[in-house]
C-alpha cells in the first residue's frame, strides 16, 4: 500500500556522504539510491549510517532502476527526488529523475536536465584555430555557479581556474558579470530549469565571456566548498532550506578569498607520506584530504589529482600563493608497479636466469578508482563545532 506524501522525506540520487548529512540536518528522512559499482565499500556504509534505507543498484539497467525508484517513492509516500552532483554522468541518472517527474516528485522536468546538458558555445565555433606559427591558444576559465528557486535564477558568483585548482571569487575584472548573468539567465529560462543549483563553463574570449558547457547540480572540485569559505553560503545546504520554502536571499559579498590546489602523484604503490602535517598547521588552512596510506595503490591522477588542500587569504594573489606553497610541501614516494596480471614471456632460446635486453620501464597499470570516503582533516580560524562539521562534510 502507497504510503501518505511526506514533504521531509526525500529521495537523494547518488548523493555524497556531507550532502546526506545536512540533509538530515535540516530536518529530512532520507533514502540514498546509489550504484555500488560506482564508489567504494567505506562511502556506502557511511552514506547508509547517515540515511533513513540504503538502496542499491546497478544503474546501468534502466528498467531495474525505474522499477526502484518507483515502488520506493510509492511505498515510503517520499516528497522529492533529487540529484545535485553535476559530476556524475548523466546516462546514470536521468532514468531516476524521469520516474521522480512522472510520479510528480521532481523539481525539474527531465527535459530541462537534458537541455543544460545540451548547452554548447554558440555559432560560429568560438574555439580558437591553430595558426602555422604555433599552437592553439588557450583562453582563462571559469566556472559560475546559480541557485534558482521557482524559476527566479540568482548567479552565485565566478570562479576561476588557476594551475591546478581554483579560486573564488574571480577577480571582478575577469569576466564581465552583466554579460554572464544574462547569459546563465537565458540558459536556465531555455531549459526550463525551475529548482535548485546549476552549474556552467565560461571561457574569456577577446570578444567576451562565451557560455561554453553547463550541467543541472553543483559544480565539483569541491568549488561549493570555496563558495562557503569566502561567502559564508552553504550551497548544498541551501537546497534543502529552499525545499522547505525559506528564500536563498540575496548572495553575500565575499569577505574573504577561498583556492584549492589538488596533489598529483605518480601512479603505483605509496611507500611514505610526510608533509600532511605541515599542511594542516598552517593558520589559513582550511581543508585537507589526502585519501592514502602507506601501502595503498595510488591510481593515476585524474582531473581533480590526488586529494587537495583547500586555503584562505586576504587577497586573490594570497590564497593562490598559498595554496601553492601548501601542495608542496607534500612529500611522496610512491613506487610504479607491474599489473599483477600482466604474463611475464620469456624470450625462446635464452636461460630463465639470462637478463633479456636493457631494462625498461614497466608500465603503471589502469587506473582505479580514488577512495572517496576517508576523512579530510580541516584546520584554520573556525570555531571547534565549525571545524567538526567541515571534517564530516568533506568525506565524499
Amino acid at each position: 500500500m502507497a504510503g501518505r506524501i511526506d514533504d521531509r522525506r526525500l529521495l537523494l540520487v547518488l548523493p555524497r556522504y556531507r550532502v546526506v548529512r545536512k540533509a538530515v540536518a535540516a530536518g529530512f528522512d532520507v533514502w540514498s539510491l546509489w550504484d555500488p559499482g560506482l564508489t567504494d565499500a567505506r562511502s556506502l556504509r557511511q552514506i547508509e549510517d547517515a540515511s533513513h534505507e540504503l538502496l542499491l543498484t546497478d544503474h546501468s539497467d534502466e528498467q531495474g532502476l525505474r522499477a526502484l525508484v518507483s515502488g520506493t517513492v510509492r511505498r515510503h509516500g517520499i516528497g522529492h527526488v533529487l540529484h545535485l552532483s553535476a559530476d556524475d554522468p548523466l546516462e546514470l541518472v536521468l532514468p531516476a529523475l524521469e520516474e521522480g517527474w512522472r510520479l510528480g516528485r521532481a523539481p525539474n522536468p527531465p527535459s530541462a536536465v537534458r537541455a543544460l546538458s545540451r548547452v554548447r558555445p554558440a555559432p560560429p565555433d568560438p574555439l580558437p584555430r591553430p595558426g602555422p606559427s604555433g599552437p592553439v591558444p588557450e583562453w582563462p576559465g571559469f566556472s559560475v555557479q546559480a541557485f534558482s528557486t521557482e524559476g527566479r535564477h540568482q548567479v552565485i558568483g565566478v570562479t576561476a581556474r588557476r594551475g591546478t585548482g581554483h579560486l573564488h571569487p574571480a577577480p571582478p575584472s575577469a569576466l564581465d558579470r552583466s554579460v554572464v548573468d544574462r547569459l546563465v539567465t537565458r540558459a536556465l529560462d531555455a531549459a526550463g530549469h525551475r529548482f535548485g543549483p546549476a552549474h556552467f563553463e565560461f571561457a574569456a574570449t577577446p570578444d567576451g565571456p562565451r557560455l561554453m558547457a553547463a550541467r543541472a547540480g553543483l559544480g565539483g572540485d569541491r568549488i561549493p566548498l570555496l563558495v562557503d569559505i569566502a561567502r559564508g553560503l552553504d550551497l548544498e545546504a541551501a537546497v534543502f532550506a529552499a525545499l522547505l520554502g525559506k528564500e536563498l536571499g540575496p548572495v553575500p559579498e565575499p569577505d574573504r578569498f577561498a583556492a584549492i590546489d589538488f596533489f598529483r602523484l605518480p601512479a603505483g604503490r605509496l611507500r611514505t607520506v610526510a608533509g600532511i602535517d605541515s599542511i594542516c598547521a598552517l593558520p589559513y588552512t582550511q581543508a585537507v584530504n589526502f585519501p592514502y596510506s602507506p601501502g595503498d595503490s595510488v591510481p593515476f591522477p585524474d582531473g581533480t589529482g590526488n586529494g587537495y588542500v583547500v586555503v584562505s587569504g586576504g587577497t586573490a594573489q594570497e590564497a593562490a600563493r598559498r595554496s601553492g606553497g601548501a601542495v608542496e610541501l607534500l612529500r611522496a614516494d610512491v613506487r610504479e608497479e607491474k599489473p599483477v596480471d600482466d604474463p611475464v614471456c620469456e624470450p625462446v632460446g635464452k636461460p630463465v636466469s639470462e637478463p633479456v635486453g636493457n631494462p625498461v620501464s614497466e608500465p603503471v597499470g589502469k587506473p582505479v578508482s580514488k577512495p572517496a570516503g576517508k576523512p579530510e582533516t580541516v584546520t584554520g580560524q573556525l570555531s571547534a563545532e565549525r571545524r567538526v562539521e567541515r571534517r564530516e562534510e568533506a568525506r565524499e
